[in-house]
């Protein structure tokens, strides 16, 4: 048996593919991946091109301007990797591929995913608030019990919505084996 890369790990984790990453998977991920790519490049070129030739002007405009449509271009590119993702059925679980001990570590890598989505919340919120009030509530109990509940209902909502899209995608891959 071949033993995964980390290259290969680091595709499965980004595309969210599950099983044994074939060729076919492959070819498809390397396909997503260099659409996106080439969308990014041109958009980073004439973005680029652009903001250059109006940074003499509007400084204080393309400060803020620019990382917002950068984000925004970002997270419409990764939108449409999830989507077409699950459109050419890149994600989707085989039961029959699945292990009875990766059914069990279900439970378990639910609250993993709890687990690390509520530290990175916290830490995040707190070098933002650290950053943005110049460190005056960095020791305020209160204003920590508020990043404190606010990492954990974000943790919530995130690990609620995987556990029910993974429970979807297993109920659809045993429909499709029926």
């Amino acid at each position: 048996m071949n033993k995964e890369s980390l290259f290969d790990k680091i595709i499965k984790r980004f595309y969210g593919i599950t099983g044994p990453f074939d060729e076919q998977k492959r070819q498809q991920a390397n396909k997503l991946g260099n659409q996106v790519f080439i969308c990014l490049s041109w958009f980073l070129l004439f973005a680029n091109a652009i903001v250059l030739t109006l940074a003499n002007q509007y400084p204080q405009i393309i400060a803020w301007a620019y990382p917002a449509v950068v984000e925004l271009v970002l997270l419409g590119l990764f939108f449409y990797i999830t989507w077409k993702s699950h459109q050419t059925h890149l994600t989707d679980i085989e039961p029959e591929l699945q292990s009875p001990k990766e059914e069990k570590q279900f439970k378990h890598n639910t609250l993993k995913i709890f687990c690390y989505s509520a530290l990175t919340f916290y830490v995040f919120m707190s070098v933002f608030r650290y950053l943005t009030d110049g460190g005056k509530t960095l020791f305020n109990i209160h204003t920590q019990l508020q990043l404190l509940a606010g990492s954990f209902i974000s943790a919530l909502i995130i690990t609620i919505s995987a556990y029910f899209m993974i429970q979807l995608r297993i109920k659809n891959g045993r429909e499709e084996e029926e």
